[in-house]
């Protein structure tokens, strides 16, 4: 057993004043694994801006800005008074005031830490067993009002930290023995795994390849209806091969014969045509100079006005068509039939969209037969 004045204990005011009645023991916060003594009939509880808990004598005055509540001996055990404007929470229910049993969860504040109460035989335990360990966690698990994740993760971190440093030699030993010997165990029964999966893997795969052999084998073996098949394949190409000759050997000639049947109704074209002012009705002229020259746009195109003073302007134009047997028609295409539908080919756009062509004032066309 330890007594007071022990490392890391610390007792409510002077060990030598009073009797050691109890102790609270800080589960959270910066303050983690403190105990403070219960010496006292009356104390103060404080808690600073940096949540650390600490205790003084009640009739210690001025009260501080901190205090946050009030313990008072009676009988067999301390009462707890929350100070006015102050919350404290004992097992997880808000409490202005109440009477403090063994092992109660007490939490100061909103943010403040959470501390477990035990009576005591004026001595603190120099270890902690396993039960009490497991028993302050299940606890805090009940009690706090952090959120659920936050919860467990503390109670089993702070579990943890006090089962490796708060219980016996001796136990610990033994509980880091048995981790070794489960954690060679499961080495062991991995490698056995593995072996086991890797054997089972290899057989696998043989069985896989002469599965695929023999599949591979049935499937390229040739049966009797398997060589009818392909015999009659074959004919049936060889048939369709000689078709295939003979209709090329038909369509060989075919140009020839379409040249020679065609060339006599070849016709060649060349003519000429002008063009009129669609609104006054004028032949369009050559715009003549000082010196009776033809003038030209800037573009370099001929310069062309329905009141120009020279000759009247004309365009050539060229082409081949088809004559139809039995009768007097051509067959030409349509920039050969109205070449002035065509302007962009003489370069005449700029005066085509100035002066559009209706009818030309005067076509004249030659047409010579080939033969």
């Amino acid at each position: 057993m330890r007594n007071p004045e022990a490392s890391g204990m610390t007792p409510s005011g002077h060990a030598g004043e009073g009797e050691v009645r109890a102790f609270l023991e800080s589960l959270t916060g910066p303050s983690r694994g403190t105990v403070n003594w219960l010496v006292d009939q009356g104390l103060t509880v404080s808690v600073d801006d940096g949540r650390v808990l600490s205790l003084r004598p009640k009739d210690d005055l001025p009260p501080h800005d901190n205090d946050i509540a009030t313990l008072q001996w009676a009988d067999d055990g301390y009462t707890i008074t929350a100070s006015a404007g102050r919350n404290v929470w004992v097992n997880g229910q808000n409490a202005s005031s109440a009477s403090l049993r063994h092992g109660d969860m007490i939490e100061f504040g909103e943010k403040g830490p959470m501390s477990r109460y035990r009576l005591c035989d004026h001595s603190f335990p120099a270890h902690h067993t396993v039960e009490d360990i497991l028993s302050d966690a299940y606890a805090y698990t009940r009690t706090s009002r952090r959120p659920f994740a936050k919860k467990m993760s503390g109670a089993l971190r702070d579990s943890g930290r006090r089962l490796a440093s708060q219980t016996t030699i001796l136990f610990r030993i033994t509980v880091l023995a048995t981790l070794l010997v489960i954690a060679g165990f499961g080495y062991l029964l991995y490698q056995n795994d593995r072996r086991l999966a890797d054997s089972i893997e290899q057989e696998s795969r043989k069985i896989e390849a002469v599965a695929v052999m023999l599949a591979q084998t049935r499937e390229d073996a040739l049966t009797p209806d398997d060589l009818a098949s392909l015999r009659d394949a074959f004919e049936n190409q060889v048939l369709s091969t000689e078709q295939r000759l003979g209709t090329l050997e038909q369509r060989a000639g075919a140009p020839t014969r379409v040249i020679a049947a065609s060339i006599r109704s070849v016709a060649f074209l060349q003519g000429a045509y002008g063009l009129r002012h669609v609104e006054s009705g004028k032949i369009l002229r050559h715009v003549l100079g000082p010196n009776g020259e033809n003038l030209k746009t800037p573009f370099g195109q001929p310069w062309i006005e329905p009141d120009g003073t020279g000759e009247p302007a004309e365009f050539q134009f060229t082409g081949t068509g088809f004559l139809i047997k039995g009768g007097s028609l051509m067959v030409t295409n349509r920039h050969v039939a109205l070449p002035w539908t065509s302007c962009c080919v003489s370069g005449v756009c700029e005066v085509c969209r100035n002066s559009p062509p209706s009818i030309p004032p005067f076509t004249t066309t030659s047409t010579r037969k080939d033969r």
